[in-house]
């Protein structure tokens, strides 16, 4: 490696700027320079009451911004609780129509059975009638002395 062609020059540090000394007042300045000593502080304090009453500005707008989101919910959450009682009544309501229909499909149920008991019933007479129509013209025929 070569050197390079150019170096870079010294560190020469930046010179700091020496403060200022401020002027002693003279007896007939005094006033107006304790007007101006009094105005900055003044002006500065009036900047920072500014900027403050610029962030409560901001901060009570958020505030009335969060109360009104906070109503709103609240809002939401009363539907929501009518929706819910709402609910659980229509819930008691389909109850209390399940039990009902489950009550009169057990009694047609029971009808059912009744009628295909009845109708068991009603077959053996028919088939205890036919039998006995069967012997009855039998009988007479076998009377009367024909041949069956």
């Amino acid at each position: 490696m070569t050197p390079p062609e150019n170096p870079p020059p010294p560190y020469t540090p930046i010179p700091t700027p020496t403060p200022t000394p401020t002027p002693t007042p003279t007896p007939s300045a005094l006033p107006s320079q304790q007007l101006l000593d009094f105005q900055t502080p003044v002006a500065e304090h009036a900047m920072l009451l500014a900027a403050q009453d610029e962030r409560i500005a901001v901060l009570e707008r958020q505030n009335s911004r969060f109360i009104e989101q906070m109503r709103e919910m609240d809002d939401l959450l009363e539907i929501l609780h009518r929706h819910d009682a709402h609910a659980h009544a229509d819930a008691e309501i389909r109850t209390t129509m399940y039990e009902s229909l489950e009550v009169r499909l057990g009694k047609v149920e029971d009808w059912y059975a009744e009628i295909r008991d009845a109708n068991s019933v009603l077959l053996r007479w028919v088939i205890c009638l036919v039998i006995l129509a069967v012997w009855a013209v039998y009988r007479v025929k076998s009377s009367s002395g024909r041949e069956v």
